[in-house]
């Protein structure tokens, strides 16, 4: 038995609005915008993203007579790594960096927050198993009087999307506190990138000439969702 509730959040509103009855996701749900300020002194470029939500689904679930509450953002993912930890929301960012950057630095600016009380514990995350049976069982977390996973945001590392340098960040935007029963929505989470560029002795040689800008190949697929691509 599953039961769904919306949960809106808008900036003119104190607290989270339940809506009880909504049948789609009223156009795009989360975004992600990209802001670049170059240095011309050397000094570190600065990239910000901002990531905002506009809402999220709350589910109401039965599973083996125990009832459990479930959140979900529309086209994001969820994290599913530890079993018996709490399953919450995750989404993911992909920025694009030059090939010679350096020193990267990455910190959280800037946030806008809600909380909300849940009508049961959130869904533990299921253990593995070969048949269809679904087993969920509480872990320890669930006896901790803090919000998990505690952090806004997970640093993957660099790797290479085509040809092009790609920073993969992780988003927590819905923390939980198991033992209040409550979850505390980001709407907002504003992330400060800060790199510099080395320069090689090809560089040096050419500095102050014109650079011609090596063609960028990106997959089809992560095309709309790179950011940052324009500006390397």
């Amino acid at each position: 038995m599953t039961n769904k509730k919306w949960l809106s959040i808008s900036e003119d509103e104190k607290d989270i609005t339940v809506i009880e009855e909504k049948t789609d996701e009223w156009g795009s749900i989360t975004s992600k915008k990209c802001e670049f300020i170059k240095s011309e002194t050397g000094d570190f470029h600065k990239i910000t993203i901002t990531y905002s939500m506009k809402g999220l689904w709350e589910l109401e679930k039965e599973i083996a007579d125990n009832k459990f509450s479930q959140i979900e953002i529309p086209d994001g993912g969820l994290m599913l790594d530890d079993p018996g930890s709490p399953q919450l929301p995750q989404e993911g960012l992909f920025i694009a960096l030059p090939d010679n950057y350096d020193e990267l630095e990455i910190s959280v600016v800037e946030t806008e927050s809600k909380v909300y009380k849940l009508k049961s514990d959130l869904i533990p995350v299921p253990k593995p198993t070969r048949d269809a049976t679904l087993i969920v069982e509480k872990g320890e977390i669930y006896d901790k009087d803090e919000f998990y996973p505690g952090v806004l945001y997970k640093n993957f590392g660099v790797n290479k999307i085509g040809n092009v340098k790609t920073l993969h960040l992780m988003i927590y935007p819905v923390q939980y506190n198991p033992k209040a029963q409550t979850i505390e929505v980001y709407s907002k989470i504003v992330l400060e990138i800060k790199y510099k560029e080395k320069e090689d002795e090809t560089s040096k040689k050419f500095r102050g000439y014109p650079v011609k800008k090596r063609k960028k190949r990106v997959p089809r697929m992560f095309r709309d969702s790179l950011l940052n691509l324009e500006n390397i």
